[in-house]
C-alpha cells in the first residue's frame, strides 16, 4: 500500500515538473497540419515555442502570440495586422517589410536593437511588453502606458517616468539611477533587487509597491535575505 501512495506521488511530480515545458512546446497538430499553410489569421500560439521559426510571407493577422517564445524567429513580409504579441520574447526576431500594429513598430524595435536610449517615447502605450534588458536611459517615457510590463535588469538611468502608468510592472535589477517617478502610478509594482536611493520618488507612491533585497530612497534595506548583494547603479 505505501508503494502505491509513493508511486502516486511520483506521477504528480513528474507531471508537474513536465507540464511547463509542454505548454511551451507547438502541439503536434499545428506541426502537420497548420504551419505548412501561408493563412495562419485567428491562431491561438499563446505559451508556444517558436524560437527561430519561418513565419515569413504568412498571414498572421489576429494571431495571439502572447507569453510566446519568438526569439530569432522569422516574420519579413508577414502580414501581423491585430496580432496579440504581450509578454512575447521578440529577442533577434526578423521583421523586415512586416505589416505591424502602429503599437508594435515601435516596441519590436526597442526589442530587437534594444536601444531606446534618449528617445521620446512620451505618452506611448508599452503596455504587457516585455523590455527585458533595454536600454531606456535619459528616454522620455512621460505619461507612457508600461502597465504590467517587463522592465527587468532594463537600463532606466536618468528616465523621465512622471506620471507613467506604471502598475504591476516588474523592476527586478533595473537601474534607477536619478529615474523620474514623479506623480507615476507604482501600484504594485516589483522593485526587487533594485537601488532606489537617487531615484524621484515619494513614500506614498511607493506603499504598495513589493520589495525584496530593495535598496530604499532612504539607504535601508527592505525585506533583506541573507543572499542579498547591495544594489548597485549603474554610474
Amino acid at each position: 500500500m505505501q508503494r502505491i501512495i509513493s508511486l502516486k506521488w511520483w506521477f504528480l511530480l513528474t507531471t508537474c515538473l513536465m507540464l511547463p515545458a509542454l505548454a511551451c512546446e507547438p502541439s503536434q497538430e499545428y506541426e502537420r497540419a497548420v504551419l505548412t499553410g501561408d493563412n495562419l489569421s485567428g491562431l491561438d500560439f499563446s505559451f508556444h515555442n517558436f524560437s527561430n521559426f519561418d513565419f515569413s510571407g504568412k498571414n498572421l493577422q489576429n494571431v495571439d502570440f502572447s507569453y510566446a517564445q519568438l526569439d530569432g524567429a522569422n516574420f519579413s513580409e508577414a502580414d501581423l495586422t491585430g496580432a496579440i504579441l504581450d509578454y512575447a520574447d521578440l529577442a533577434e526576431a526578423n521583421f523586415t517589410d512586416a505589416i505591424l500594429d502602429e503599437k508594435w513598430a515601435l516596441i519590436i524595435d526597442l526589442l530587437t536593437t534594444s536601444n531606446g536610449a534618449g528617445r521620446d517615447l512620451q505618452g506611448y502605450d508599452l503596455s504587457r511588453t516585455r523590455l527585458w534588458a533595454a536600454d531606456l536611459s535619459n528616454a522620455n517615457l512621460q505619461n507612457a502606458n508600461l502597465l504590467g510590463a517587463t522592465l527587468s535588469f532594463t537600463n532606466l538611468s536618468n528616465a523621465n517616468l512622471s506620471g507613467a502608468n506604471l502598475q504591476e510592472a516588474n523592476f527586478e535589477g533595473a537601474h534607477l539611477l536619478n529615474t523620474n517617478f514623479s506623480n507615476a502610478n507604482l501600484k504594485d509594482a516589483d522593485f526587487s533587487t533594485t537601488d532606489l536611493t537617487s531615484a524621484i520618488v515619494t513614500p506614498q507612491q511607493l506603499r504598495t509597491a513589493e520589495f525584496l533585497c530593495t535598496r530604499m530612497p532612504d539607504g535601508t534595506i527592505r525585506n533583506k535575505k541573507s543572499y542579498c548583494m547591495p544594489p548597485t547603479p549603474l554610474p
